[in-house]
């Protein structure tokens, strides 16, 4: 179970999805193995906390070598552009919402107001990556100031249309990541941590699930990858954050064995002879032929997909 994890990992990072390349050691992997007849996943796990996007020892890694100067230059100005991000001000104010409205807000009695919820799940995020990385708590109380403020006021993520279910997804996966590291600071009260990690369970999970299971009551090939894969990063990450195994099997074997474009054998498509000549077998991702910035967010989201997989997966040999 462990190694098709990180097959999906190494899939969705490997420029072209090739299939087989000689820069492989001995030339084998594990991508000719999920063609085969797969069978359902019911495990338990252990959670150690943080264990989806990051580890302790990710941040305690970097953090070593940022102290001690010993970080690459690439990665000291990542760090310095965090610092610098407008969403990493430590005196940021959130402004959350009763609804999370995207998409046609008909019916809703408020306008559409999403970005609200994309900046401040951002913020939240930033801002616990910055305090893991500095140890500066001015950073962790302002990212659990921003969810608490969310967890107090957003009842539901809703719209007359199906856009809402994006917002459901990539707000949802976002919110749960910044938690799911700000749960290991001693500065967050217990009660605020119950009360978020129910909140991403009543608010997010429901719609999550549900796009996975109806596509909005549309066939499971109408909507784009990304739909699916946002849905399941949301969905996952909830729960990691709520130790939930039942939820995290529910990804595991929709990736394997699901209904939509999210299913690895809908997200990656065809076999191709390289027309570079190489030799190599190729296949392309399923919005590729749509437009660059889709087809390379559906990289991206299964590589957040499978990295959260992964960390998972380390406490779960």
């Amino acid at each position: 179970m462990k190694k098709n994890l990180i097959f999906a990992l190494g899939l969705s990072l490997i420029t072209g999805f090739t299939a087989c390349s000689s820069e492989i050691e001995d030339g084998t992997t594990d991508i000719d193995s999920w063609e085969m007849p797969y069978e359902e996943v019911v495990a338990k796990y252990t959670y150690t906390h943080p264990c989806a996007m990051f580890n302790e020892a990710d941040f305690t890694r970097v953090k070593t070598m940022l102290d001690n100067g010993s970080a690459p230059q690439a990665v000291k100005d990542e760090f310095n552009l965090l610092k610098s991000s407008q969403f990493t001000n430590v005196t940021y104010t959130p402004s959350p919402t009763e609804k999370i409205v995207r998409g046609d807000a008909t019916g809703t009695g408020t306008n559409e107001n999403y970005s609200n919820a994309m900046r401040d799940a951002a913020a939240a995020y930033q801002l616990s990556l910055l305090w893991k990385l500095t140890g500066d708590t001015k950073y962790a109380d302002t990212s659990i100031k921003i969810l608490n403020a969310w967890v107090k006021v957003c009842k539901e993520v809703t719209s007359n249309d199906s856009n809402h279910m994006l917002a459901a997804g990539a707000q949802g996966y976002t919110f749960a990541n910044a938690g799911e590291i700000m749960q290991t600071y001693a500065g967050w009260a217990a009660n605020d941590v119950t009360a978020f990690k129910k909140w991403m369970k009543d608010v997010f999970a429901p719609k999550n699930l549900d796009f996975m299971k109806r596509h909005q009551g549309t066939c499971s090939d109408h909507y784009w990858s990304n739909w699916d894969l946002v849905n399941m990063c949301s969905y996952l990450a909830i729960g990691i954050l709520n130790e939930d195994d039942e939820m995290v099997n529910y990804i595991v074997n929709y990736f394997y064995n699901g209904a939509g474009n999210g299913y690895i054998g809908k997200l990656i498509q065809g076999t191709f002879s390289d027309p570079l000549g190489s030799g190599e077998e190729i296949a392309q991702n399923q919005e590729s032929g749509r437009d660059q910035g889709h087809a390379m967010m559906s990289i991206a989201v299964t590589a957040n997909l499978c990295q959260m997989a992964y960390t998972l997966f380390q406490c779960n040999p």
